[in-house]
């Protein structure tokens, strides 16, 4: 299996996973090997391969200082394409905010947002010590609400734990509790946009969800900027024809439709822009029109040859 390996260990990046179906006092029995870009183990190749240490789960053999004369260079490129494809799935968040959650206090500690808000409080805590950072979050909750906040403010109490308060033009406070759900959602949305390590990759479902409709084209403004800004990737869904007659032009080429045709079991995903006269019927009649009258589905099905 492996050819040419020196006997003196070799400090590389890479390190080598060998399977094994039997273990014993001397060693394991090797039944085929896999290659991973692990950089956290630290293993020697034992002089007598193939038999070796087991790692702390007990189930594998590691070995490192192998890696540069086994692979070619396609090899390599191939290992290191895994890396990045790990990466990018280590990057992904589904994005549910949930007001129960995001009420609650959180210790200043906690600075990553939880999938349904959590530490809502100690994220945007961490993101006012920027003054940038912090002068472009309350733009935008200014944009959002009807009383002008004008800052935030988080208060501990005896446990530790930090408060979200929004303080008004008129000098009073408003507790995250007194806060609408819809206001909460679109702080979660600032929070993980906005803050100092976020995603790759976010999935939001139903993003209109509690967020008067005059107010929705502040997501669309959000989301626009903040991917164009950051290279951040943003997934949602969305029922409104509201939000849907607000969609810019970089937003509709980007926009797909998903639905499931009659007499099928599996959903059908098409490029809202490649669907016949999409383009000009956006323009003349709006897609919260044609999403209000079935047109998108009739089209898809249509196209699909199930209508």
């Amino acid at each position: 299996v492996i050819q040419g390996a020196t006997s003196t260990p070799v400090k590389v990046r890479y390190a080598m996973r060998v399977g094994c179906d039997a273990a014993h006092e001397k060693g394991f029995s090797v039944t085929g090997a896999s290659f991973y870009t692990d950089q956290g183990h630290d293993w020697e190749r034992p002089d007598d391969w193939p038999k070796g240490r087991r790692s702390t789960d007990g189930t594998i053999l590691a070995y490192q200082g192998l890696l540069p004369d086994m692979l070619s260079g396609r090899d390599m490129e191939v290992l290191l394409l895994r890396r990045k494809i790990e990466e990018a799935f280590h990057g992904i968040r589904f994005l549910d905010p949930t007001p129960n959650f995001m009420r609650l206090p959180a210790f200043p500690s906690q600075t990553v947002l939880g999938d349904k808000g959590e530490n809502l409080p100690s994220v945007l805590h961490l993101i006012c010590i920027d003054g940038r950072r912090k002068d472009v979050l309350i733009e935008w909750i200014r944009e959002l609400t009807p009383t002008d906040v004008v800052d935030l403010r988080f208060l501990p109490d005896p446990s530790g734990r930090v408060h979200l308060m929004m303080r008004e033009a008129n000098g009073s406070d408003m507790s995250a509790y007194a806060a609408s759900d819809g206001t909460l959602r679109f702080l979660a949305m600032l929070a993980a946009l906005l803050g100092p390590a976020p995603a790759g990759l976010y999935f939001i479902e139903e993003i209109e969800n509690g967020i008067h409709p005059s107010r929705l084209h502040l997501l669309l403004d959000l989301i626009e900027t903040r991917t164009a800004e950051t290279g951040i990737q943003v997934v949602a869904t969305t029922h409104s024809p509201t939000l849907l007659s607000m969609m810019s032009d970089r937003t509709f080429e980007d926009a797909s439709v998903v639905c499931r045709l009659p007499d099928t079991t599996d959903a059908v995903i098409r490029p809202l822009s490649a669907i016949p006269n999409a383009p000009e019927l956006r323009k003349t009649q709006g897609l919260g029109r044609l999403l209000e009258g079935g047109w998108m589905e009739d089209m898809l099905a249509f196209a699909e040859g199930a209508g």
